[in-house]
């Protein structure tokens, strides 16, 4: 859990004593439910960094497309423009 405020840090020793610690694992919770809960801020914060980054990537991705179906359309025009003269 990621905490700023120092009340914060008491409550999540509290969420964590009503779970138990996976075996070999020291990050790894599992709470009432059976679902296993991972508590390590910094691989979290990670996921969320190289999921951002894969995002924007594939955006990159999406805008060199359409600029690439934009250059064909313009190829074209002037394809079928010099066929016409």
């Amino acid at each position: 859990m990621n905490l700023k405020h120092p009340n914060l840090k008491i409550l999540e020793q509290l969420l964590l004593l009503d779970m138990q610690q996976v075996e070999g694992h020291k990050y790894l919770y599992r709470d009432k439910s059976g679902a296993i809960v991972n508590t390590d801020t910094n691989e979290y914060n990670n996921y969320v960094r190289l999921r951002s980054e894969k995002q924007k990537q594939r955006d990159e991705i999406d805008e060199l497309k359409k600029d690439i179906d934009e250059i064909k359309s313009l190829l074209m025009e002037i394809i079928n423009g010099s066929r016409q003269n």
